[in-house]
């Protein structure tokens, strides 16, 4: 799959489409408490695109707009590490590759809440696609 970067006039950032090199991620709701979120119910989504403010997942499952959630994101040769965000947007589609099939929610995520080491993985992951893809982030 070649990846491009999209803009749109709605948009504060640069989207960059990701590849097969993410792994299946998955997805909960936010909980209070370190205990609550580690048995908390997952559920499988696929990274569809990043950009420095959110992401967007494809997922069986919907998700209420203005739900907090907790995304598990897995990449390549990286350790899977967690960022939480707000639930701007939820449509159905249907998605065709040689992953993914069938009906699906596309999800987009603003992401919120996040500092220390999961917000400078993720930063680094995104700089890490815009080379891959050859996109200059602003």
């Amino acid at each position: 799959m070649n990846a491009k970067a999209y803009y749109s006039e709605q948009r504060g950032h640069t989207r960059l489409k990701t590849t097969s090199e993410f792994n299946e991620t998955s997805w909960s709701y936010a909980r209070e408490g370190v205990i609550r979120s580690l048995f908390a119910k997952r559920f499988p989504s696929l990274v569809v695109d990043i950009s420095d403010g959110g992401m967007g997942l494809l997922t069986k499952e919907p998700i209420e707009p203005n739900s907090n959630i907790s995304v598990l994101v897995s990449y390549r040769d990286y350790r899977s590490f967690p960022m939480t965000g707000r639930v701007r947007h939820c449509e159905t589609l249907r998605y065709e590759s040689k992953d993914f099939s069938g009906l699906y929610y596309r999800v987009s995520i603003q992401l919120q809440y996040n500092s220390g080491r999961p917000l400078e993985q993720y930063k680094r992951l995104l700089r890490r696609v815009a080379k891959a893809t050859g996109i200059r982030l602003d």
